[in-house]
């Protein structure tokens, strides 16, 4: 069965991956792939950056986004210049400001196979807010609401099974697939029409929920 890795985000950069070799003989990478007969072994590599210190690659805002297939590689050279490969293949299906969810593959070919039958099966995503620097602060955080639409009021049939980004009263929660709430770690903005930067100043997150409407007992 397939697993799930989960790749934390901090200052734009990755602090945990699947392999890596830590000899100074080794050799590391993270790459978005492709199929491609005209590419080494046929498969296409868009690298990413190394990081320094506590890090291992920089990740730049919106380089990832949900059906990218990627491949994580970790080779080791033997002191008479034998390599011993580790490859580690998935295919993105949730990106957030914080964590990147990556679905393992056994092979290239299957990370690309997957990530095709991802982007067609992609569920139905929808942004509910009333302020327009909610919608900015969502599309920047979260790149699979770029083209997502914006609804000012939702109704029932508006969000039902839909993955939905924004603050809905608990009895339409229970009908989306997931929401993808507005918080605030610090005071939010009140009063007048707020910016983006007045989010960030008052800690705006996105944090991800699951509704389930539950029978009264009476």
């Amino acid at each position: 069965m397939s697993s799930v890795f989960k790749m934390a985000i901090e200052n734009g950069a990755c602090k945990n991956v699947p392999v890596y070799e830590y000899h100074r003989r080794g050799r590391n990478w993270m790459a978005k792939i492709a199929l491609d007969p005209k590419a080494p072994g046929g498969l296409k590599r868009e690298f990413f950056p190394n990081a320094h210190g506590d890090y291992f690659y920089l990740i730049p805002e919106g380089s990832l986004k949900p059906g990218d297939p990627v491949e994580f590689g970790a080779d080791y050279y033997t002191g008479s210049g034998r390599k011993c490969s580790k490859r580690w293949y998935g295919v993105v299906v949730s990106v957030s400001d914080g964590e990147v969810e990556i679905l393992r593959a056994e092979t290239a070919r299957q990370a690309c196979e997957l990530a095709g039958e991802y982007r067609n099966t992609a569920p139905d995503r929808v942004i509910v807010t009333r302020h327009p620097a909610a919608v900015e602060f969502i599309r920047s955080a979260v790149p699979e609401f770029a083209d997502a639409p914006v609804l000012q009021v939702a109704g029932e049939e508006d969000v039902r099974g839909k993955v939905v980004a924004g603050n809905l009263p608990l009895h339409l929660a229970a009908l989306a697939q997931e929401i993808w709430a507005v918080e605030f770690t610090g005071e939010p903005p009140r009063g007048q029409e707020y910016s983006l930067e007045d989010m960030k100043r008052a800690g705006a997150v996105l944090r991800r929920y699951k509704v389930q409407a539950l029978q009264c007992r009476g």
